[in-house]
């Protein structure tokens, strides 16, 4: 994690700091430089083995540091302890934790023989040092939780898109190859009967037949070409997007590709554009009942144009699905139901602006 890198380099700056204050100027120098090594030596080995062991000796290590180095930078190695005890042994750990160092800090007033108007400031600062030691490290119990909460959430999300497009293709498969491979398995029942005594009927119904399996076979690689994985050719995305085109013109719609890409954008957009285009191609095919479809792609966008029906019901899962992940990265996916060709369906992806995409 991000906070705990940047208290592993705190922790660094601290141990440098107090070596080169003035407390190793006076007799404790040799006590205060091994309890700085002790406490650098525990916080390597909690980070490196987080458990309850290591995280008291981080603790205990730095109340040493505090108890001789009467310094304030001492400070910021008991809140390394407390960040230590709240993680791995929870926020109660922590608290109890803070009575400790108070404790240690009006014992070494007492024995310096301090006034009580000074014994009472240093009580005072030992209370608040203790309370923000324990508030840092519920803060990091916290973005801990946070970030658990955020993973957990992302799986679930997978989870749940998974499904959807396993229910989706499901359905595909059932209403159009079930459908039909049903029309088939009746019609080669109906000619089986008829044919001894009416030959021509079964002939043509076999010709009718044969053009169901045709339409079948055609169903089929349609849903392939829907779900075959995408991967950039040579980082290109305008040769990919023409592969693309020239994967779907076996479908009998005439697709062409109109590219004024000149600056290849970020591969999460890049890889997003193709899963939209083959999205888009897929929905001509199945439903537009178009004859031509024009993919047109610049440096701010991509979209699919058809000469179709057009479409005014609501967007599918798929497309969906495109504009939640478009809006993630910063872009968006617009549709025009009779804005593509000669009033058919266009949908645009447009990109990011530049440094938008996170």
């Amino acid at each position: 994690m991000f906070f705990l890198r940047f208290l592993d380099y705190f922790c660094i700056l601290f141990v440098a700091l107090l070596l080169n204050s003035a407390a190793l100027t006076t007799a404790r120098a040799a006590p205060l430089g091994a309890s700085l090594a002790f406490f650098l030596g525990a916080w390597v080995l909690w980070r490196s083995i987080p458990s309850p062991a290591s995280a008291v000796a981080v603790a205990a290590a730095s109340t040493i540091v505090l108890a001789l180095g009467d310094n304030a930078l001492s400070v910021m190695g008991l809140w390394l302890g407390f960040v230590a005890l709240a993680r791995s042994l929870g926020d109660t750990a922590s608290r109890v934790f803070a009575i400790i160092p108070v404790v240690v800090i009006v014992a070494l007033q007492l024995q310096a023989g301090s006034d009580s108007a000074k014994i009472l400031i240093e009580f005072v600062a030992a209370c608040v040092m203790a309370v923000a030691g324990v508030a840092l490290g519920r803060t990091v119990n916290q973005i801990f939780a946070s970030e658990e909460a955020l993973r957990a959430a992302n799986v679930r999300v997978r989870e749940l898109t998974l499904v959807q497009e396993r229910h989706r293709l499901a359905t595909s498969l059932h209403d159009n190859l079930g459908h039909r491979l049903t029309i088939i398995a009746y019609g080669i029942d109906a000619v089986s009967r008829i044919m001894p005594t009416k030959p021509d009927t079964a002939a043509e119904e076999l010709h009718t037949l044969r053009g169901h399996v045709s339409a079948t076979l055609e169903s089929m690689r349609t849903t392939v070409r829907a779900i075959t994985p995408l991967e950039l050719v040579d980082g290109d995305l305008t040769a990919t997007c023409r592969q693309l085109a020239e994967w779907f013109r076996g479908t009998g719609v005439d697709i062409t590709l109109e590219s004024s890409l000149r600056t290849p954008p970020p591969e999460q957009v890049a890889t997003l554009a193709l899963v939209f285009v083959q999205e888009a191609l897929t929905n001509v095919v199945r439903h537009a009942g178009a004859d031509t479809a024009v993919i047109t792609l610049s440096d701010t966008a991509v979209s699919v144009a058809d000469d179709g029906s057009g479409n005014d019901t609501p967007p599918g899962f798929g497309i969906t699905s495109l504009k939640e992940r478009a809006e993630k990265i910063g872009g968006n996916v617009a549709s025009e139901a009779h804005g593509g060709i000669d009033g058919g369906f266009r949908i645009t992806l447009r990109f990011p602006v530049a440094g938008g995409a996170r």
